[in-house]
């Protein structure tokens, strides 16, 4: 003789039952949406937005990079240095490295919007306004922005443009 649940257990059984197999149905359409969203390379609601780049990219990449790297020969720096606080901006070119704490500098003379030219000054006893490069050594420690190089027509590029900006702001 077959014997039937009692009409209370009867009725739980398939709702308990219709529960797990929407909970199973929900997980695979889960699934496969995201096996779906990685193939088309669709972000996900949690993934952080990535940042828009306008133009060339090679220059957005050099601006976002920090301009610490070290200091080498026949580089150009920007520096803060006390001695000179009334000319804007400090640029100079890396001639030699005396030690890891000094550098012997080639100073430029120009504007943040014109062409750089290496400066010169009159050379002490002689007459007839004779003139010899104007080097000096400074401390690493005043050299803000390093490891660049100016334009073939002899301006700051762009994105050193824009940290000097941001440097005085």
């Amino acid at each position: 003789m077959h014997v039937l649940p009692s009409e209370d257990s009867w009725m739980d059984e398939p709702v308990h039952i219709l529960d797990l197999l929407m909970q199973k149905r929900r997980q695979e359409d889960t699934a496969a949406s995201d096996d779906l969203s990685d193939l088309l390379g669709i972000a996900k609601i949690d993934d952080p937005i990535p940042p828009v780049i306008i133009g060339n990219k090679k220059a957005a990449a050099a601006s976002a990079a920090p301009a610490k790297e070290t200091i080498k020969e026949g580089f150009f720096v920007l520096l803060d240095w006390a001695k000179y606080a009334d000319e804007w901006p400090q640029l100079a070119k890396v001639i030699n490295i005396v030690s890891p704490a000094e550098v012997e500098i080639h100073w430029y003379k120009g504007a943040k919007t014109t062409a750089w030219t290496p400066a010169s000054r009159r050379m002490k006893g002689c007459k007839g306004g004779k003139t010899e490069p104007f080097v000096e050594t400074v401390n690493t420690n005043v050299i803000w922005c390093r490891g660049f190089s100016l334009t073939p027509s002899g301006h700051l590029p762009k994105h050193i443009k824009d940290q000097v900006d941001v440097y005085f702001d």
